[in-house]
């Protein structure tokens, strides 16, 4: 009879040490779907706490995230507090100070079951909370401490040892989405900063895909090519409604795919204008198979129109001085020639004279060709 007690005893306590088990998976998958819906940093925020305080009862929650420039963990998010100590008094608190330094320094949750207002909080004003209880969970990701997560209860004695096991995969959890969330909100950030730097640069700037779709054309581009961008993205460069020259010479430098070297060239256009030409291809890495592969092509445009008439300009300059100094050399060589024949058997000296001058006008001749040839 006693053996039979004891094994009811003992199924009961199993069934129930089950059943509790599968309340808190429960409850962390509830959380972990929950906070999964959204890459928005702030929305996430809110929707964790709402997740926290449904699933584990908690009056108040408050989310802190570490601040590593700063040195400090900045309370960001908060849920049934009477004061706003986000926006309008900022909970800033130095690591390693308070509670908080607790937690982080420990990496593991902390619960005071007994606040009575008379503990020294780092941060004065929270005293005036009145919360009675309080569990930190320090929240993971990558591999390290990213923040806090707190609950709050106006009563004693509220967070028991079952709760704390709930709330330490919770925080991990949370943490995870929110990091998630960050990387988005930062790779967003900078993409409209490269985008805004494409966009005021003077070159013109075209990317296409490794099938040669064009992606994106900024400003600069648009202008030199004359085209709208809306008629050139999306659109395979073969098709693409711009100046024909430009357009072979750039198909043709994308043709030798296997070649990683950028190509540059000019593009002379029908309306006196010309184009400096930079294209490179450009190489990703491939996570799954563990080589580079091209992704696609970056094009660089720069209108040296002004820097090709200079160019021009600057030639013409040359030989019509190169002509002009031609004239009185060959006069000078022709006299030289006549004061030969007339004086150059009388005078050894003269004779000298004569041919040393010849020897400079030679000289001279031959500068101006060198300086023809290095126009050219």
């Amino acid at each position: 009879m006693y053996t039979s007690q004891s094994l009811l005893e003992q199924n009961r306590f199993l069934t129930e040490e089950v059943k509790r088990r599968v309340d808190q998976i429960a409850a962390i998958n509830m959380v972990a779907a929950t906070v999964g819906h959204s890459l928005d940093l702030d929305k996430t925020l809110e929707t964790a706490l709402q997740a926290v305080v449904d699933v584990v009862g908690a009056e108040a929650a408050g989310i802190s995230l570490i601040d590593e420039n700063a040195g400090e963990i900045v309370l960001r998010a908060q849920h049934g507090w009477i004061q706003d100590f986000v926006v309008t008094n900022p909970m800033r608190i130095p690591l390693g100070r308070g509670m908080s330094g607790q937690v982080i320094s420990s990496d593991d949750v902390i619960v005071d079951n007994d606040l009575t207002g008379d503990h020294d909080y780092a941060f004065p004003p929270f005293r005036q909370e009145r919360f009675r209880s309080i569990a930190m969970a320090p929240m993971h990701a990558r591999g390290k401490v990213i923040g806090i997560l707190s609950i709050m209860s106006d009563r004693p004695d509220r967070f028991h040892e079952d709760l704390v096991n709930v709330l330490r995969p919770v925080a991990d959890t949370v943490g995870v989405a929110l990091e998630n969330a960050r990387l988005y909100a930062d790779s967003i950030e900078q993409r409209e900063r490269l985008f805004a730097i494409l966009e005021s640069t003077a070159d013109g700037i075209i990317a296409t895909d490794q099938n040669s779709r064009i992606s994106h054309v900024n400003n600069a581009a648009e202008t030199m090519l004359e085209v709208p961008k809306d008629s050139l993205e999306g659109m395979p460069l073969r098709e693409a409604p711009i100046h024909p020259s430009v357009r072979d010479s750039l198909l043709l430098a994308l043709s030798s795919r296997g070649n990683k070297v950028n190509k540059a060239f000019q593009v002379a256009l029908e309306n006196g204008r010309a184009l400096s030409v930079m294209v490179s291809p450009v190489y990703v890495d491939n996570q799954v198979e563990q080589h580079t592969e091209m992704d696609g092509w970056v094009i660089v445009l720069q209108d040296v129109t002004h820097q090709r008439q200079a160019e021009i300009a600057r030639a013409e300059f040359m030989q019509a001085a190169a002509h002009d100094m031609r004239n009185p050399l060959n006069v000078t060589q022709s006299a030289l020639g006549i004061l030969n024949d007339i004086l150059g058997d009388s005078d050894k000296t003269v004779r000298e004279v004569i041919v040393i001058s010849f020897g400079g006008v030679k000289r001279f001749q031959g500068l101006i060709v060198d300086l023809l040839h290095l126009e050219h």
